[in-house]
């Protein structure tokens, strides 16, 4: 909804892409594979599954940032919403 109607910038890296039901299969071995037991669509009709939502404002945590301690994504969406 936030990107279909453009309700506000997304900041930070796309997702995932994966949503939906989860459905579970049991194989021998003792082994559970889980996957996305139903099609979903983004809201005008697209595809979201492997896709996801992809940010208006792309920002990716750094080496540096992280040995910093820093959180460039939240200081990045706390700049946009500043603005």
């Amino acid at each position: 909804m936030v990107e279909h109607y453009r309700l506000a910038e997304l900041v930070g890296e796309p997702t995932a892409g994966t949503n939906g039901n989860v459905a579970t299969q049991h194989l021998p071995g003792g082994y559970d594979v889980g996957f996305t037991g139903m099609k979903v669509l983004k809201h005008d009709g697209s595809r979201h599954h492997g896709v996801g939502i992809l940010p208006t404002v792309p920002v990716s945590p750094t080496i540096a940032g992280i040995a910093a301690g820093r959180d460039e994504q939240l200081e990045k969406a706390i700049e946009v919403v500043s603005r």
